[in-house]
């Protein structure tokens, strides 16, 4: 079994916000994965997908390339992943999709030392940016289709990952991100929360658990 790594690199960017200062720094993950992170006044939240291909213990997480394979997760509530239209080229910009199932699944998702936000960690988070144009200040200055970017004034650096329908269709890569939390609403939904292209706001909703969506990750302790 393989031990998860993770370290903070010493080197630090200060990016000067609205009414903050905001430090950056890395983390790696448990299987190698870089990630810059940004802390956003009492938060420290990664400042971009999550990409990584195997669960904190080192089991690695099934990726569902074909519709079957993905219909197939979610008939059996088991954990998956995939890259939008099953394209590897989206690994350095947007990440990956996963379902629910993985978010939930014991072995943990995140590295050690962070986890999956709750419903009301992102509910803090977009208090401390702004609430009504938190979109705007949250979403990347690149990526968005029709004029759809942000000033990224937050750090957060959000992308538009897209999702992945529970038959397997993709749907909304450059024009909408969405972001699962740990929290379930019930049996067959969870709550997520997402931005448009033409959207100033961040809102929350709740969707099936076996659709693909992006993942940030939160740190538990600062």
């Amino acid at each position: 079994m393989k031990l998860s790594v993770i370290k903070i690199l010493l080197v630090s960017i200060t990016l000067t916000n609205f009414n903050s200062t905001y430090v950056q720094s890395q983390v790696i993950a448990q299987d190698g994965t870089t990630y810059l992170t940004v802390k956003i006044n009492n938060q420290r939240w990664f400042a971009e997908n999550l990409n990584v291909s195997t669960f904190r213990n080192g089991d690695p997480i099934p990726e569902a390339q074909t519709d079957s394979e993905w219909s197939k997760a979610a008939a059996t509530e088991s954990s998956a992943w995939c890259y939008y239209m099953n394209d590897n080229g989206k690994d350095t910009t947007v990440g990956k999709l996963y379902n629910w199932f993985a978010v939930n699944d014991p072995r943990g998702l995140a590295p050690e030392g962070w986890k999956i936000p709750s419903e009301q960690d992102f509910k803090t988070l977009i208090k401390n940016v702004g609430n009504s144009d938190a979109g705007e200040k949250m979403k990347s200055e690149t990526g968005w289709l029709y004029d759809g970017n942000g000033s990224n004034s937050s750090g957060f650096n959000a992308k538009p990952g897209g999702y992945r329908y529970d038959d397997g269709s993709f749907n909304a890569i450059g024009i909408g991100g969405g972001w699962w939390s740990a929290t379930s609403k019930d049996r067959y939904t969870a709550y997520f929360f997402y931005t448009y292209f033409n959207s100033n706001i961040v809102v929350s909703h709740n969707s099936a658990k076996y659709g693909g969506l992006s993942i940030r990750c939160i740190k538990e302790k600062l």
